[in-house]
């Protein structure tokens, strides 16, 4: 016996419809209805393969089993052994797995066209899960399937905060860095202007983080985990480095004109003075790094949980 996703390709290719390989599912368009083919797993029980439709007559779900019994239509060629039922607009056909592949899939192609033919007999119209009469396709939400118009789509994606699919953009690695290191500029030059203003210095080590993900993100047009942790090595290395010249620059105000701004800054721990200067001077290089990189991983989690949750929800086929 076949398995039931051999069965299911095999009538989406008969049928000339696409086949989700991830999902074990196939989908396409039959006359004026959307149809979706796709197995139902239940605990203790052997798989069965559903047709489904999303359809409604005067705006009302139809009690679709109800015509195979109406003597007023006769349907000799519908399948046998075939379940009909409906849920909510939802139209199913649901059959069991027996029998070989070759057969299962006929089964399924003729449910198919004996489903859709039953509906175009009694005037329904194609509409989405909420009965609104629309052309529509088939999405997955979370594993579930979805039965939706492109307005409906739309609402959707703007619900996730996102216009495309950010999982199928390739992320640019090399653009990203140099993107990075430019949004570093106006990063470290907040760490130097807070730092020489001493108001809210911490802030800069923020900004600076934040400058350097928008930087790398708009550069490369993804933002992954491998691209965050690319914005936290800058992130670190900026905040060190301005961090540098805004202490050599204290130094050279206290001690000018003995010594020089850039002997200052390439020596400032030289010139700390004494046990407590140099505990200052690593607790306040410490704090800028960690707020640099702490805003950048940031802006990394909420990027990716984001993104994440974007490819949980995608139009079949896409």
């Amino acid at each position: 016996m076949a398995t039931y996703e051999e069965c299911i390709e095999q009538a989406a290719v008969a049928l000339g419809f696409g086949y989700e390989q991830k999902l074990k599912a196939g989908y396409g368009h039959y006359g004026d209805y959307t149809v979706l083919i796709a197995g139902q797993i239940r605990k203790g029980e052997e798989p069965r393969i559903s047709v489904n439709f999303c359809a409604s007559i005067n705006n009302n779900p139809i009690p679709f089993y109800t015509y195979l019994e109406d003597d007023d239509y006769d349907y000799p060629d519908f399948p046998k052994r075939v379940r009909c039922s409906s849920n909510g607009f939802r139209v199913v056909l649901t059959t069991e797995n027996t029998g070989t592949k070759e057969e299962v899939a006929d089964k399924l192609v003729e449910m198919v066209r004996q489903g859709a033919a039953i509906l175009r007999d009694r005037d329904a119209e194609n509409c989405d899960d909420q009965g609104v009469v629309a052309h529509t396709e088939l999405y997955a939400l979370k594993g579930a399937f979805s039965f939706l118009s492109w307005e409906k789509a739309d609402n959707y994606y703007k619900q996730f905060n996102r216009g495309v699919f950010t999982a199928k953009i390739k992320e640019r690695y090399i653009p990203g860095l140099i993107g990075g290191l430019i949004g570093a500029i106006p990063g470290a030059i907040a760490i130097l202007a807070l730092g020489r203003l001493e108001v809210l210095s911490l802030l800069g080590g923020v900004i600076c983080g934040v400058t350097i993900t928008i930087g790398y993100h708009t550069a490369a047009r993804k933002l992954s985990v491998k691209g965050g942790l690319i914005c936290i090595a800058i992130a670190a290395v900026a905040a060190y480095l301005a961090f540098r010249v805004d202490y050599g620059w204290t130094l050279y105000d206290r001690l000018q004109p003995s010594v020089s701004f850039l002997d200052c800054v390439l020596h400032s721990f030289k010139y700390s003075a004494g046990e407590e200067g140099m505990i200052e001077y690593f607790r306040v290089l410490v704090l800028r790094i960690l707020t640099a990189v702490g805003a950048a991983a940031l802006m990394t989690w909420v990027e990716v949980a984001t993104t994440k949750e974007n490819k949980d929800f995608h139009l079949l086929g896409d």
